[in-house]
């Protein structure tokens, strides 16, 4: 299936089974963006907090050190982009 996004002039192509009849091809393009999005969280989390192996195969070991990891890596990105934000708006501060 291929979707034409009109704004960046790109055309997008997706092998899919999901039914286009029943989801439009706009949403099939938006789903494989958002698991895309996914995709390279994890692949963040894995190779940020070392995580391409686990210490353990039990599920009440695993959940908490993803959710850990994955709370650390937002608080981590929300502190950048605080910064990013006061960096801009300092007196002096020019966007050339």
């Amino acid at each position: 299936m291929g979707i034409r996004d009109e704004e960046k002039r790109e055309h997008h192509l997706h092998a899919t089974n999901l039914p286009v009849d029943k989801i439009p091809a706009a949403d099939i393009g938006v789903i494989y963006r958002e698991r895309w999005a996914i995709e390279l969280t994890f692949k963040h989390l894995k190779s940020s907090f070392h995580m391409a192996e686990m210490p353990s195969l039990k599920k009440d070991v695993v959940e908490p050190l993803i959710c850990a990891s994955a709370l650390t890596l937002t608080l981590l990105v929300g502190k950048q982009l605080l910064a990013a934000i006061h960096h801009k708006h300092r007196p002096g501060y020019s966007a050339a």
